[in-house]
């Protein structure tokens, strides 16, 4: 991993860390004193010791993040051996109220934050402490071995379920809370770049692909002479430029059941019809191409006018996601291919149609015939310029 990977690693998950340092090494402390006023010196060294440690590893994550995993590692190994070492100073696991409990903080540390080999591996060794905690036979007669006394057996035990319980339950709740919030993030960005059925589609680990529909229109806008316009301004201000455009197309857009496929450089992707079907595609795209073309019109984007060309065609296409780890939401076919060569033979200004779309939508709107134009793949086709939509008087 990489140390851009690791400070990022770190800046998601240190305000968890740091709760856990300040819960662990209060809690940690408290049992230390608390061992000390009992007369059980060894776990109170061991625990005291061990709090001292997490609350100094607190005050250096402050200053040094880049150091979470390297810290997390420590911690991990050692919140299993501590727990081990009070079991033995208190006579084993029955005798130390099940102390060893408290050594579950470390796979779940390691679940957290480390993944599923750390896991595994702080498993394995709160699982041998835990072994070794019941099975080692201690000599109260050792100097570093304190029987505590009968009485306190029960709430010792008491204290350990319900301390260790709390903790490991405390964190769960954070950290799902946290899970949760930025999962409903992802979810509204990728909803941000795809349309609802696909991004569900994704969700669920199906493919974000669908059948090939006929029902479709596509629309797709150039910024006209924005290589002119670059060359006087800096990359700073086209950018602007650009991004004021688009967003003043994607609100106009909201208000239509179509979809922005995408923005590639100065142009503009619309489709209606996919993926959900759309009896009025046509319809839709040429009432936004009216819009988009008066908004230019009558306002500046930046500082700056600009002019549009405008291609619309309808006919069969097939929507997809491409990409695994930069995905992106496209539309192809024939249908798309034509609307760009309308697009780009256009005037500034002009909002262009296929016969295909003007068939659509030629009861509800205005347009004259530019004459019929021959391509190798369509062949001849009549193109229409949309001139406006028709009053409707009732």
């Amino acid at each position: 991993m990489t140390r851009a990977r690791k400070r990022a690693a770190s800046d998601s998950h240190l305000d968890l860390l740091e709760v856990l340092h300040m819960a662990g090494g209060g809690t940690l402390l408290l049992f230390g004193v608390a061992f000390w006023l009992l007369g059980l010196y060894t776990p109170s060294v061991v625990v005291g010791s061990y709090g001292v440690l997490t609350l100094l590893t607190l005050v250096v994550l402050q200053f040094r993040p880049d150091l979470f995993r390297p810290v997390v590692w420590m911690h991990v190994v050692v919140v299993s051996l501590v727990p081990f070492g009070v079991s033995l100073g208190l006579g084993g696991l029955l005798a130390s109220g099940a102390y060893m409990i408290w050594g579950l903080i470390g796979p779940l540390a390691a679940l957290m934050f480390l993944g599923r080999r750390a896991t595994w591996l702080a498993g394995g060794i709160f699982l041998v402490c835990l072994v070794m905690s019941a099975t080692i036979p201690v000599s109260p007669a050792l100097a570093w071995v304190t029987l505590p006394p009968r009485w306190l057996a029960p709430a010792l035990g008491v204290a350990n379920i319900a301390g260790a319980s709390i903790l490991c339950l405390g964190t769960l709740v954070w950290f799902v809370s946290r899970l949760r919030f930025e999962q409903e993030r992802s979810d509204g960005l990728l909803l941000g770049v795809l349309p609802p059925s696909v991004s569900a589609a994704l969700r669920a680990r199906r493919p974000g692909r669908g059948d090939r529909q006929h029902g479709v229109s596509i629309l797709i806008a150039d910024v006209v002479d924005l290589e002119p316009l670059s060359q006087r301004l800096g990359a700073a201000e086209v950018a602007d430029l650009l991004s004021s455009v688009f967003q003043h197309f994607e609100g106009l857009a909201s208000r239509y059941p179509v979809a922005k496929v995408r923005t590639v450089g100065d142009a503009f992707l619309v489709v209606a019809g996919l993926p959900e079907p759309n009896p009025h595609h046509a319809r839709d795209l040429a009432l936004l191409a009216l819009e988009m073309r008066a908004a230019v019109s009558s306002r500046r984007f930046a500082g700056h006018r600009v002019e549009l060309r405008i291609g619309i065609n309808s006919g069969p296409a097939s929507p997809g996601v491409m990409g695994r780890r930069r995905f992106i939401y496209d539309t192809w076919g024939r249908a798309v291919s034509l609307a760009a060569r309308l697009e780009a033979s256009g005037k500034p200004g002009c909002i262009l149609l296929t016969q295909d779309t003007w068939d659509r939508v030629r009861t509800e709107f205005r347009a004259r015939s530019t004459g019929v134009r021959t391509s190798k793949s369509s062949g001849a086709i009549e193109i229409w310029e949309l001139l406006d939509q028709i009053d409707v008087v009732d």
